[in-house]
């Protein structure tokens, strides 16, 4: 009964399942992947899994598999795989390595999200508008690429709260450090015009527009 729910559950997903081996080889896929990609299953089980990789994203796959082989679980990975027609497609996997040494994954087809995003990320740039969010349990900040061009600050480059505050003027500096505060403790918006130097000492003028999301969680003891 166990084996009939499994393959039952295997063969129905809408996610593509697999399991794959340590030596680079899937050993079963759920038809998804057939639909998704275009390959025959036969055709994805005969080739080690990297062929199909983007060759940009090789090494990190690599090394995605390796992290795998000691036993360390790898979440929300992406990649871009190649499908029959010769097309490529995002691919987000959260994969988790067993002790008889097989790994158990699942993808999920995220091409439209990246393209949506990216699409979001060209519409800042031409209209010089940068996109921000924080979290409030560790203060730290995500930044769009054009907030960071805004700033002059190297794509990627960790920062906080503080860090944000500190590029507004002196004088400014409280008022957007007043603004945020209000905005954790009781949701109030702020809309601000102020004086503000990148990173390179070049003085701006911004408009800074912030607005807190709550989240209710439910908590079962």
């Amino acid at each position: 009964m166990a084996d009939s729910v499994y393959r039952q559950f295997f063969e129905m997903s809408l996610d593509m399942l697999c399991l794959a081996g340590t030596d680079g080889y899937f050993k079963k896929l759920s038809p998804t992947w057939s639909q998704v990609l275009g390959w025959t299953e036969k055709e994805l089980l005969s080739r080690p899994f990297v062929e199909f990789v983007h060759p940009d994203d090789v090494q990190s796959t690599i090394a995605a598999a390796s992290q795998l082989g000691q036993q360390e679980d790898v979440v929300r990975f992406t990649n871009r795989y190649r499908c029959k027609d010769g097309s490529y497609l995002w691919l987000e996997w959260n994969s988790k390595a067993s002790a008889d040494g097989h790994i158990y994954a699942v993808a999920r087809d995220i091409t439209k999200n990246k393209h949506q995003a990216q699409l979001l990320e060209d519409l800042q740039q031409l209209a010089g508008i940068g996109a921000w969010e924080v979290d409030l349990k560790t203060m730290c900040c995500l930044w769009s690429n054009e907030t960071y061009r805004i700033h002059e600050v190297p794509v990627g480059t960790p920062v906080d709260v503080s860090d944000g505050i500190s590029f507004y003027a002196p004088e400014f500096q409280p008022i957007i450090q007043t603004a945020v505060e209000k905005a954790i403790a009781t949701g109030e918006p702020w809309d601000i015009e102020a004086r503000f130097f990148t990173a390179k000492k070049n003085e701006l003028w911004v408009r800074a527009i912030g607005k807190a999301h709550f989240v209710k969680m439910s908590v079962s003891g």
